[in-house]
């Protein structure tokens, strides 16, 4: 299993926390909020914030996914950099014993 960690800009991540809070309440209004929700739908991903429900700029933005190969979230990451609300995104590296 491969994380992919992904860091969004403050408005985006903020809208997907609402997103997640309330998912029958409303729908997403920036467009890098649908670009993302609508690439995790058609990779049958789940997009999980890192530190849920947070509002403070410096957890917010913090999102992951797992996904079941290397290869997988290799391509996930390069077409997440793709959208404009993604700051960053990587591959979490296993964690090697002490």
């Amino acid at each position: 299993m491969a994380r992919v960690m992904i860091q969004l800009r403050s408005d985006v991540a903020l809208e997907l926390h609402d997103q997640f809070k309330n998912p029958k309440a409303k729908t997403a209004r920036k467009q890098e909020t649908k670009q993302l929700l609508a690439l995790a739908k058609k990779l049958k991903v789940r997009l999980q914030p890192v530190h849920p429900g947070q509002t403070h700029p410096l957890l917010a933005p913090h999102f992951m996914i797992e996904v079941p190969e290397e290869k997988t979230a290799a391509q996930l990451v390069e077409r997440l950099q793709g959208i404009a609300g993604v700051e960053a995104s990587y591959i979490k590296p296993e964690e090697e014993p002490a």
